[in-house]
C-alpha cells in the first residue's frame, strides 16, 4: 500500500491550477507566464489525466487516488471512469492538509 502526503507542495500545485482557471475567467491570463499546468487548464471536473499531472504520477497511482476519493465520497464514477469536481477536490485538500492518505 502506498501513501500520498497531502502537504503544502501538493496544495500549492493545486492552488496554481485553480489560480490559472480564475485568471482565465477574468481574461487576466498571460500565455507567456510559466505555469505548471498548460494544457486544458480551464476545467471544473478533473479526470485521471489531470490527477496524473497534479500528483506527478503514473496511471495506476492516479486511478487508485481517484478510487480513494470515491470511497471518501469526494469523486463520482461514470461507467469505468472516475471524476472529481473542483469544489469537492478543494474540500478534500482543506480537510486533509498535513495527513497521509493510504492508496
Amino acid at each position: 500500500m502506498e501513501e500520498i502526503k497531502i502537504d503544502e507542495l501538493l496544495c500549492e500545485r493545486y492552488r496554481n491550477l485553480v489560480t490559472i482557471e480564475d485568471l482565465m475567467e477574468k481574461d487576466d491570463y498571460n500565455e507567456n507566464d510559466k505555469y505548471e499546468f498548460e494544457e486544458e487548464i480551464y476545467k471544473t471536473i478533473y479526470n485521471k489525466d489531470d490527477i496524473k499531472v497534479l500528483l506527478k504520477c503514473e496511471d495506476d497511482k492516479a486511478l487508485r487516488f481517484l478510487k480513494v476519493l470515491f470511497q471518501m465520497k469526494y469523486s463520482i464514477k461514470i461507467g469505468k471512469e472516475y471524476y472529481v469536481k473542483r469544489e469537492d477536490f478543494d474540500d478534500f485538500f482543506t480537510h486533509h492538509l498535513g495527513q497521509s492518505i493510504a492508496i
